[in-house]
C-alpha cells in the first residue's frame, strides 16, 4: 500500500517540531509543567449541534448531540482525548467527535478529565466510571479514545464489573497508550521510524500520570488487565508509531471474534485524526465501526 505524499510531508513536519518537545527527560519535564489551555468545544459547535455541559467530581463533561430533526440513533459514545495525559483536548479531537455525531447519529459525551501532574489515573478512571453510572443502562454505550485517551478508555472498561463490561457495545482504540513503561523490546526497532513520539518523554508523562499507583496497575497500563469479559474491540494504529508493538500484544491476547485490528502501513501516530488521505479513510472506518456496534445492540 503506497503512503501518500501528504503523510510523508506531515512526518517531516512532526519530526522537526513535535518529537523534539518530548525527546529528552528535561524537555518532557518542561512540557509537563506548562499551563493547560481551554478544553471547551469550538464555538461553531453550538450552531451545528446541541451542546451542553455537566459537572461530576469537579470535572466537566461536554455532551454533543445531533440537532433536533437530524439523524439520530439510540445509544451514546464516550470519547476520551489523547495528549500523553498532559495535554488538553485539541481541535483535531473535536473534528473527529463532530464526524461521529454526524455519521453515527449518536450523542457523544466528552469527559474533560484532569491532567498530570496535578491529576492522576485513579481519579480519571473514577470520574469516567461515575459518568457511565449517570447514563441510561438500557441504551447501548460505546467507549472510544485516541492515544492516551485510548489507554484510558480501555482502563475504564477494565474497571467495570464483568456484567457491565459485557453490556458495553464496544471499544474503539486509536493508537492507544497501553503501557506507560514502554518496556516492550520491539519498541526500540520502531522508534527511529516514528517522527512524532519519544519513549523518553512518554515515560516521564506516564510516571506522572500513575501518581501513587504502580506502573503496571491496569488503571495506568491497561495492557496488564484481564480482557475476558470485554466487548468487541477495534484497534487502529500505524506502523510508524511506537505504540504499535503494544497494540500487537493486545491483538494477540484477544479472540479474533471480538477484535477488529487495523494496522496501516507507513501511517503515523493517531492517523485517523490526521488531515491526510489515510486519515480520512481511517476516520470513516472508525465511525462505521462505532455505528455498527451501537446498532447491533438495539
Amino acid at each position: 500500500m503506497r503512503v501518500s505524499w501528504q503523510m510523508r510531508v506531515l512526518a517531516l513536519y512532526f519530526k522537526g517540531t513535535r518529537k523534539r518537545k518530548m525527546a529528552t527527560r528535561e524537555a518532557a519535564i518542561y512540557a509537563l509543567a506548562q499551563p493547560k489551555g481551554s478544553s471547551a468545544p469550538p464555538k461553531k459547535f453550538a450552531t451545528h449541534y446541541d451542546v451542553s455541559s455537566s459537572e461530576l467530581h469537579g470535572f466537566t463533561t461536554y455532551t454533543v448531540s445531533p440537532k433536533e430533526g437530524a439523524q439520530r440513533i439510540p445509544g451514546a459514545v464516550i470519547y476520551l482525548h489523547g495528549g500523553s495525559y498532559i495535554n488538553e483536548i485539541k481541535p483535531q479531537h473535536w473534528s473527529l467527535i463532530a464526524e461521529i455525531v454526524d455519521s453515527v447519529g449518536a450523542t457523544v459525551h466528552v469527559p474533560i478529565f484532569g491532567l498530570a501532574p496535578a491529576h492522576h489515573a485513579e481519579l480519571a478512571v473514577e470520574f469516567v466510571t461515575g459518568l457511565i453510572a449517570t447514563l441510561d443502562p438500557d441504551e447501548p454505550l460505546h467507549l472510544a479514545g485516541d492515544s492516551s485517551g485510548g489507554g484510558l478508555a480501555l482502563a475504564v472498561a477494565l474497571a467495570q464489573s464483568p456484567t457491565r463490561q459485557s453490556s458495553l457495545a464496544g471499544l474503539t482504540l486509536i493508537a492507544p497508550f497501553l503501557d506507560v513503561t514502554l518496556s516492550n523490546p520491539e519498541i526500540d526497532a520502531i522508534e527511529p521510524t516514528d517522527p512524532w513520539l519519544s519513549s523518553v518523554g512518554l515515560r516521564v508523562a506516564g510516571e506522572a500520570w500513575a501518581g501513587e499507583l504502580a506502573l503496571d496497575d491496569p488503571r495506568v497500563s491497561p495492557i496488564h488487565g484481564d480482557f475476558e469479559s470485554l466487548p468487541p474491540i477495534a484497534v487502529f494504529v500505524g506502523t510508524r508509531d511506537i505504540f504499535v508493538p503494544d497494540c500487537r500484544r493486545l491483538r494477540d491476547r484477544l479472540p479474533s471474534d471480538r477484535l477488529i485490528y487495523r494496522e496501516w502501513p507507513g501511517a503515523l501516530h493517531d492517523y485517523p485524526l490526521l488531515p491526510v488521505p489515510e486519515g480520512r479513510r481511517g476516520a470513516r472506518e472508525v465511525v462505521t465501526n462505532i455505528r455498527g456496534s451501537l446498532t447491533a445492540r438495539r
